[in-house]
């Protein structure tokens, strides 16, 4: 079994280590002159047929922003809008010394060192994921449609190394990059493949009517459905094991070296057991069963962060070593926020049931879960986001009424705010951190009206 020799930088229309609503199981000023490649042409969204009765859209902004680790606003670009078409399930990449921001069908680079745009590139509708690889970005576009495409791009320059015509309608769920340079996706018509993000070129294929999506470990493409996972080699699709008589219908993610295996059916009689499998073996590790349904949340240094939604919103600490729960409290986390688990405590956003006044950000010791310090939050929390982290601080974003979007560092020891930085629009899509702070992109909301009734 192939080893990890790196990792493409992947973020693709799901947030990585995405936690969906607790109580279901879970499983980045221009001056310069762009450069335009790509030949294909797709309707603009001004020209797509519309049903609403609103009229066309008000102007839209969008801007790509670098907020410093000390709070400052270190560039701000403007970014082409066309009709709000903000492509916000794609987080920034960092590819070499660019910034890509991904907007309205293609993709902007930013030098990061200055803000100058290097280039551009537009080769569809809708961005849905972007992966670098060894001085290769690849975009997936149009994922849900006839004529989904994946385009490998020189990430200095934006010029077209490949194309990849994607068959049928697209495909399902969210691709996921191996750790040697592969993107693994399944087809609308039930095939497995991994793709070469150097090459274009498609290394395997298992065209067995498979519908799980899959999700990758050390050398690993794994698929889950009905009770069974299979694992198969990355680099050639050869079969490394099976795994049966685990969850129907199960949702599995890798986490802290192990895939987690949690019921996708939250239902009375269902299994509520959590299942932490080996990569390398096959081997069940352990098993987590607090008799209802376990979101996982995320994973550091001192251990693996879940949490249960009813009868009693809890948080647990577990260690991945063997599954044993070193501490549980009464904790309301905010749906679709990770918290993140560090050497001395962990931190999470918690809000949104009774008893639970406002939206706080939480640091409890990882010792034993007792409460550090809780700081009300203003305004109200993006429905997805991190909880990043930068030296002595931890980082998160608000909206206010204003519509625009905050982002707020804490001393990690005391709580106390140390900066804020108002950003120029809205914010959709969750910061990335990045070497000399955090990337943002901002826009204004999208554009939402009524539809006209065609029916009377």
């Amino acid at each position: 079994m192939g080893r990890v020799r790196g990792r493409a930088t992947a973020v693709g229309s799901v947030f990585a280590l995405a936690v969906l609503t607790l109580g279901t199981a879970v499983f980045s000023v221009t001056t310069a002159p762009k450069l335009a490649v790509g030949t294909t042409h797709y309707p603009t969204p001004g020209q797509r047929s519309r049903t609403t009765s609103c009229g066309p859209p008000r102007p839209g902004r969008a801007s790509a922003v670098e907020v410093s680790t000390t709070g400052k606003i270190r560039w701000s670009v403007p970014l082409a809008t066309h009709e709000q078409n903000s492509d916000n399930n794609v987080m920034p990449v960092v590819a070499g010394k660019n910034a890509l921001f991904a907007r309205d069908g293609g993709v902007h680079a930013i030098e990061q060192s200055d803000g100058r745009s290097t280039w551009s590139w537009t080769g569809g509708q809708t961005v849905y994921g972007m992966w670098a690889w060894k001085g290769v970005v690849a975009v997936l576009t149009d994922q849900v449609s006839d004529h989904a495409r994946l385009t490998g791009l020189d990430d200095r320059t934006g010029a077209v190394r490949w194309h990849l015509s994607i068959p049928g309608n697209g495909l399902l769920g969210t691709p996921e990059a191996t750790g040697d340079g592969g993107l693994a996706w399944l087809r609308t018509d039930g095939a497995l493949q991994v793709v070469d993000l150097a090459s274009g070129r498609v290394r395997w294929s298992l065209p067995e009517g498979r519908q799980a999506s899959p999700v990758t470990a050390d050398g690993l493409v794994l698929a889950g459905r009905n009770g069974v996972l299979h694992a198969f080699t990355d680099q050639s699709g050869h079969t490394q094991w099976t795994a049966s008589n685990l969850h129907p219908m199960q949702p599995d993610q890798v986490v802290a070296g192990l895939i987690l295996v949690t019921s996708g059916v939250v239902k009375y009689g269902f299994p509520t057991s959590l299942i932490a499998i080996d990569p390398a073996t096959d081997r069940i590790v352990w098993r987590f069963d607090p008799g209802t349904a376990v979101a996982v949340l995320s994973a550091g240094p001192a251990g693996l962060a879940v949490a249960t939604d009813v009868p009693g919103r809890r948080l647990y600490l577990l260690d991945p070593r063997t599954g044993g729960v070193a501490w549980q409290t009464g904790a309301a986390i905010t749906p679709n926020t990770v918290p993140i688990v560090l050497s001395h405590d962990i931190v999470s956003v918690e809000s949104g049931v009774e008893g639970y006044a406002g939206t706080s950000l939480v640091d409890r010791n990882i010792s034993d879960g007792q409460l550090r310090w809780k700081v009300r939050l203003p305004g109200t929390q993006a429905i997805r986001q991190p909880v990043l982290h930068s030296g002595s601080l931890v980082v998160v974003e608000a909206s206010g009424t204003s519509g625009r979007t905050s982002l707020l560092a804490y001393d990690q020891t005391t709580g106390q705010q140390a900066w804020r930085v108002v950003t120029p629009e809205f914010v959709q899509i969750p910061p990335v951190s990045a070497k000399t702070g955090f990337l943002v992109q901002a826009a204004t909301p999208d554009y939402v009206c009524a539809l006209s009734d065609e029916t009377g």
